[in-house]
């Protein structure tokens, strides 16, 4: 299994923001599918597509396939709601979460039905609220080691 220092694919990246991303990326994707036979399984939150988000290889590295995205509700330019785990969920990266923008009026159902009754209202109030939060780079390590720690947890506890 691929250890938590490898979240980065080995490439050296000093960005705090570009890292955060990928590693929250990685658990959001892996927190939303189900393991079987291998690899990880998902369904989009928005037009409910199922497939294989990510799998072993020969090698037993982990390795994610392309078509899937950690797709943000209120988009990640609102950096108060950038790493929230409701406002972030596995999502069709080219069908709904690039040509249909978000897929935004079924993400709205779709998130009342995964969290609760009015998320959606909620969430869209927080981004208002917090429009010009900015993140200091001890919020974006903070994110790293949470994520790392929750991505750990999913591929050792599959």
């Amino acid at each position: 299994m691929k250890k938590a220092g490898s979240l980065t694919s080995g490439k050296k990246k000093t960005n705090p923001q570009k890292i955060a991303d990928r590693i929250f990326s990685r658990y959001i994707r892996l927190r939303d599918s189900t393991y079987r036979n291998g690899s990880w399984h998902g369904k989009c939150i928005t037009c409910s597509k199922k497939g294989v988000i990510a799998y072993y290889d020969e090698n037993k590295v982990l390795r994610f396939v392309r078509g899937w995205d950690a797709g943000h509700f209120i988009s990640r330019g609102n950096l108060y709601l950038r790493y929230d785990e409701e406002n972030v969920n596995l999502q069709c990266s080219y069908h709904c979460n690039k040509m249909k923008s978000g897929n935004i009026e079924k993400y709205r159902g779709a998130l009342d039905d995964k969290y609760g009754s009015g998320t959606w209202k909620k969430l869209t109030n927080t981004a208002e609220e917090n429009k010009d939060h900015r993140l200091l780079k001890a919020d974006y390590e903070e994110t790293i080691h949470d994520s790392t720690e929750m991505f750990n947890f999913i591929i050792r506890n599959p």
